[in-house]
């Protein structure tokens, strides 16, 4: 089987055409490049066919020879483009798939990117299609732009296939894009597949690296296909990987293994191949290189699949949990790729069996597994084989091979112990060889027979696909000369090669001499030549008298796609008699004004009883073209085989037909469970609704389910506004949900009636897993919570003490619980686990991150105390006021704080190792964090998108804006936001502020003092998690002025609820004053409700911290008591009721102040650190229940001013306490404290 389809691909530069919304205007050069290199010579001979002016209210535009015309929609623009379009004369080179040009091609200046579809349509040339014995039916639009998109991927340029219809002899293609169109129509036998596009997609969160594929192919023969992509590194071998269609749709995926990226490049083929083996490859003929080929300058500068440096691939770190912007993580093992040398078990080459032809070039890939499982293999192969001549039959470069002569090749595959091997034929020619040997024998004075012998595909050998026949009265000695004759219409298949072929073809006139040539296609396109000379006489006849000349015909529109013929009839001699035939030709492209343009037209097949002369007579042609012209002629003939002749024109215009509706519909959507899923058929739009003067009230829009999951119970009834284009539906269970959308128009003045499109939408409703909140670990046991999920119905937590946790390995499920207790645990041993989520119908994946802890011997603050000046060389007054956490991802403490002179207080990173060591600073303030002293940041790790989130107020002039700092992991790539401008708020609407990471609806909510125009209010400000699109709103729920002191906010993952504790400070309320509350609202931030959790005890100002206590489910926060300053533990149930105020000072006086408050589950244990006596930093040891609490000076050799402002946290890797302060002892630096 034979590609040999010159379809010169290169990958598309997607930087300047997002589908939709950014359009090119600018005539691409590389489509210019693209059509020369396509048509040949005829590029040169282009001619300007009209055009026309098209605007946001759409337009209506035709060639000037009217078999081009272009429908865009109302909507489709947002400016107004001049288009001009010109048309050239297709070679014989095949589009994709063997579909021979059999229509002009026209070129649409400049390109452009339609926010909707359009409708294009193409008329073809039904005589060639007829002389060569095409597949009409199986006719096909076809495409050659650079501009398109598929869900965010970047397009491979270049001739595609277009999912096109027919109507009549015109194709009708909707596209969102130009520039340039032509119609194919594939010669009968098998047709290989036909890949509509290809995309390649980027990894988000690396540097333009590639890590999927997606193909969308059709078999059009319905035969059983592979979809395969060829790939590999840069100078490197070639694997080949199945992919996976998706669903029932015509799309393919896979992903781009590892090995393959490297920082030369990317090598990439699609090959989709039926099951005769009939195969389309895309690019054509060599691969694709990443990113040189991509024409895209960004992706060009931009790639590196490995930005850290650190050995290990980007997109295998992602997947694998870890950070690609840190070097020292992961912190062991072999770098990967190439990691270890793969071991297989099993060798395949494809492809392995090939017929080439002498020049043609074919990609070589392997394929290794081990049990079933593919692995990458770098495999060398080789190549044997003599040609004729004794000459190499081909070169073989790495895996290219090229077909230099005729004969047999073994293309050898070898790695380890293992060798398998493809067998290749190359055959001794590139086209069917010449008909040397037609003989045309009058049969009578009407029939001629046409004799040859059979060509093959390759030369003599195998089957051609096609036949050209033509006819001339002057002698055919050329191929000019063939090119210039008449087509005949015929139904001939070639057969094998050297074998009779026998055509007889009537409606000759008696005692002529006619001139004949044949010549046969393969199925690439490749055309035999004409040298030789074929003619023959009809038999002279006694009668020599034609029927006369049929002047009395009309045609009349009966339908858009009908029009009946009238005539009278005539005899047999002139109008004596009665004729014995009649034929009926037609054309659109010309008007038939002879009876040579009769003879050139298309036969209509027709069965007309003759009658005597005179009578009346009708016929009515099926099947036209509708809003087109179409031309008839109408002949007699007698029985001897005399015709009557032709002139004049007769001629009928078809109406334009109702077009059907365009849907815009994603084949598919994954969606959480217990989320509405909206369906949205938006873009879907009647396409000549303008044009036709629609009635848009007709308009008939429906979704239906077609198929639910085993368990759902949802009916149609179920759909929300399923009359509408725009639905909605809450599923009941997990799996897929198979629906139809059906859009009917109304088709206003156009003929053809209502249309009605059909589309389905698969909605795969999934579970995701939960994303790690807390984890510590005790001595045999350890604790971890997580977020609630929306629809799970329990959790379950795998873990080992390797890495590389899977659903193997062992696991707890729990179930109505966040959180986890696991029990008979190895003593300080590691463990690695990951969350699942439980859900109606099944399990979520495993967690994108593995996560780890350490148990220990020693509980948390019990170990021996360590300390670091963690500064990391700023030097004296770095301290600042400070919050940390932890980054699981690369097992780091990220501090953010504000330093002191002489940086005047601007945001600060400083990102170090559990223990201190190592510590990178870095400045996040990007010019707008100045003037911020008496305020500490808070930082949140956004475990979704791995990136570092700092919330503080920002200057100039201690404005006491909310600011927002968005960092990678890394401290880099930092962004800035002004919550307070987009949200219209002004100076001091961000005293205090305190947040927390809502991951169910993907958002942040930030609490604050706002002072604006709110009066020492609290502010809600509810910000995607990229901090825009935010939201303010008062919750003060009627506190009052000065009520939103110090706010802190948590969720409650029990009821789905915002908690938020402030201080009431109003000096007119001394009953209340330095009493908290508890604000309780649903997480949008409505319904809020108030408690008094003070229990009658009142606080000093200070920060301070709020936990849940998930076993209990409690809510607690610490904080010094008005009277000394103790530690004092506000205790109640979730919903504030049954508030409590305890003691927990162990006996210290004063040592609340600035306290932080963390859970040690595993040891039962509440540990509170706060600023004690001589601004010494002091740890507070209870039980859960607040008892036995002992209270530890943790200065170490410190001393006094050791301890301003504490922040704590319980680290898993070693199962430490980790505390940080302000150092004032050793001038302002920033301290970490470890026990």
């Amino acid at each position: 089987m034979k590609k040999g389809l010159i379809l010169l691909l290169a990958w598309f530069q997607l930087n300047q055409c997002i589908l939709g919304v950014v359009f090119d205007t600018k005539e691409n050069a590389f489509e210019k490049q693209q059509l020369a290199t396509f048509l040949g010579a005829a590029f040169s001979s282009g001619v300007p066919v009209g055009g026309g002016t098209a605007g946001s209210q759409g337009a209506r535009i035709q060639s000037q020879d009217e078999l081009f015309t272009i429908l865009i929609p109302q909507g489709a623009m947002e400016e107004s483009v001049d288009f001009q379009i010109t048309r050239y004369n297709a070679n014989q080179t095949p589009f994709q798939s063997g579909y021979i040009p059999t229509s002009y091609i026209y070129e649409v200046t400049p390109s452009y990117v339609f926010k909707k579809d359009i409708t294009v349509t193409i008329t073809l040339d039904a005589n060639k299609t007829q002389s060569m014995n095409l597949r009409l039916l199986k006719s096909k639009g076809f495409h050659l732009t650079s501009a398109g998109s598929s869900d965010g991927g970047s397009v491979l340029a270049g001739w595609s296939g277009t999912n096109s219809s027919l109507d009549g002899e015109r194709v009708v293609i909707q596209t969102k894009s130009f520039s340039s169109f032509g119609v194919g129509t594939p010669p009968n036998g098998n047709l290989p597949p036909v890949i509509y596009g290809a995309y390649y997609y980027l990894k988000p969160n690396t540097k333009s690296v590639p890590y999927q594929l997606r193909a969308e192919v059709v078999e059009p023969d319905n035969d059983a296909m592979t979809v395969n992509l060829l790939v590999g590194p840069a100078g490197g071998s070639l694997n080949y990987y199945p992919m996976v269609r998706e669903g029932s749709t015509n799309w393919y995926q896979v992903n781009i293994p590892y090995e393959a990226m490297v920082q030369a490049g990317i090598q990439i083929q699609v090959v989709a191949t039926d099951s005769y083996g009939q195969k389309t490859t895309r690019p054509t003929s060599s691969m694709f290189l990443f990113p040189t080929d991509s024409g895209n300058p960004s992706y060009i500068s931009n790639y590196d699949p490995d930005k850290d440096g650190d050995g290990f691939n980007d997109v295998w770190e992602l997947d694998n949990g870890y950070n690609p912007n840190n070097p020292n993580n992961p912190t062991m093992g072999t770098p990967y790729p190439p990691g270890t040398v793969a071991t297989i078990d099993s060798l395949e080459v494809f492809p392995n069996q090939v017929y080439m032809q002498v020049n043609e070039t074919i990609q070589f890939a392997a394929r290794g597994t081990l049990g079933g499982v593919q692995k990458f293999v770098n495999t060398p192969f080789h190549v044997t084989g003599v040609g004729l001549g004794v000459n190499p039959v081909g070169n073989l470069s790495q895996f290219s091979f090229i077909a230099t002569a005729p004969g047999i090749a073994g293309v050898f595959a070898t790695y380890q112990n293992l060798q398998t091997a493809a067998t290749v034929h190359i055959a001794d020619t590139l086209a069917p060889a010449n008909i040397t040997d037609l003989e045309p024998t009058a049969l009578s004075s009407s029939r001629i027979r046409l004799s040859w012998t059979a060509p093959g595909s390759d030369g003599s050998v195998g089957r051609a696909a096609a036949y050209e026949v033509r006819r001339s009265n002057t002698a055919i000695l050329n191929n000019t000369q063939c090119d210039l004759a008449t087509g005949i219409s015929h139904q001939l298949i070639p057969k094998d090669a050297g074998t009779k072929e026998y055509f007889d073809i009537d409606g000759h006139q008696p005692q002529t001499t006619y001139h004949f040539c044949v010549r046969a296609l393969d199925s690439a396109g490749n055309r035999n030549h004409w040298n030789a000379q074929a003619f023959a006489t009809t038999y002279s006849v006694s009668d020599l008298v034609p029927p006369s000349e049929i002047v009395s015909a009309t045609a009349n529109v009966l339908s858009y796609q009908q029009v009946r013929l009238d005539w009278t009839s005539v005899g047999d001699n002139g109008n004596l008699g009665m004729a014995s035939a009649y034929e009926i030709r037609r054309r659109s492209s010309l008007p038939i004004q002879t009876d040579d343009d009769c003879t050139a037209a298309v036969l209509v097949p027709s069965n007309i009883s003759p009658v005597v002369s005179g009578s009346a007579m009708s016929f009515t042609v099926n099947g036209l073209s509708s809003g087109t012209i179409h031309y008839f002629c109408i002949r007699a003939f007698d029985s001897a085989g005399n015709r009557s002749q032709w002139s004049g024109v007769l001629q009928a215009t078809t109406p334009f037909a109702n077009q059907s509706p365009i849907l815009s519909l994603t084949s598919s959507l994954s969606v959480t469970l217990g989320n509405v899923v909206n369906l949205d058929a938006s873009s879907s739009i009647d396409p000549d609704s303008s044009f036709c003067g629609a009635n848009l009230t007709n308009f008939q829009y429906n979704w239906k389910f077609l198929s639910v999951p085993p368990l759902s119970i949802l009916q149609n009834s179920n759909i929300t506004n399923k009359d509408k284009k725009s639905a909605q539906f809450t599923p009941d269970v997990l799996g897929d949900y198979v629906l139809e959308f059906s859009f009917k128009d109304d088709p206003g003045v156009c003929a053809a009636g209502p249309k009605t499109t059909v589309g389905n939408l698969i909605v795969t409703i999934r579970i995701d897993p939960p994303f790690l909140n807390l984890v510590s670990g005790g001595q045999t046991s350890a604790y971890m919570d997580w977020n609630r999920v929306i629809g799970a119905s329990g959790y379950k937590v795998y873990y080992q003490t390797s890495p590389g946790v899977s659903k193997t390995s062992p696991s707890q499920s729990v179930s109505g619980e966040l959180y986890a207790l696991l029990s008979g645990l190895s003593q300080n041993a590691t463990y690695y686990f990951r969350l699942v989520t439980i859900g109606s119908g099944g399990e979520s994946a495993l967690s994108t991150s593995e996560y780890k802890f350490k148990t220990n011997d020693v509980a948390p603050g019990l170990a021996t105390g360590q300390h670091t000046n963690i500064s990391a060389a700023q030097g004296d007054y770095s301290g600042g006021l400070g919050t940390f956490v932890y980054d699981p991802i690369n097992e780091k403490i990220i501090i953010a704080n504000f330093s002191g002179l002489p940086n005047s207080a601007k945001p600060n990173l400083y990102i170090c190792n559990v223990d201190g060591t190592g510590c990178i600073y870095r400045d996040i303030s990007l010019g707008v964090g100045r003037n911020m002293q008496g305020h500490r940041p808070r930082i949140l790790l956004d475990s979704l998108n791995q990136k570092i989130i700092v919330l503080s107020p920002f200057a100039p002039n201690y404005s006491d804006k909310l600011g927002y700092f968005q960092c990678d992991l890394s401290g880099l790539n930092c962004v800035f936001r002004d919550i307070s401008a987009a949200t219209g708020r002004g100076n001091r609407s961000a005293v205090d502020a305190s947040a927390v990471i809502d991951y169910a609806n993907q958002k942040l909510l930030i609490v604050t003092l706002d002072d604006s125009t709110s009066q020492g209010k609290t502010s809600l400000f509810r910000c995607n998690l990229d901090g825009l699109n935010c939201t303010q709103s008062d919750i003060s729920s009627g506190l009052g002025n000065n009520s939103g002191y110090e706010p802190e906010i948590t969720l409650d993952p029990y009821n789905n609820k915002i908690l938020v504790v402030v201080r009431l400070d109003n000096m007119q309320d001394s009953a209340n004053r330095y009493k908290i509350r508890l604000i309780r609202c649903e997480v949008d931030g409505s319904g809020c409700q108030t408690s008094d959790i003070s229990a009658g005890s009142s606080i000093v100002n200070s920060y301070r911290q709020i936990q849940i206590d998930r076993i209990n489910k409690k809510l607690l926060m610490t904080g010094p008591e008005i009277t000394a300053g103790s530690m004092t533990l506000f205790r109640s149930d979730l919903d504030g009721s049954n508030p409590e105020s305890l003691n927990i000072s162990g006996g210290v006086s004063g040592g609340g102040y600035y306290s932080t408050l963390t859970l040690d589950y595993p040891n039962q244990k509440l540990l509170a650190v706060g600023r004690g006596p001589n601004m010494r930093p002091y740890l507070t040891r209870c039980n859960l229940n607040a008892t036995g609490c002992v209270a530890t000076d943790i200065s170490l050799t410190y001393g006094n001013n050791s301890g301003d402002y504490p922040y704590a946290i319980i680290e898993p890797t070693n199962g430490r306490l980790l505390v940080t302060t302000l150092n004032r002892a050793t001038n302002q630096t920033l301290s970490l404290f470890r026990f």
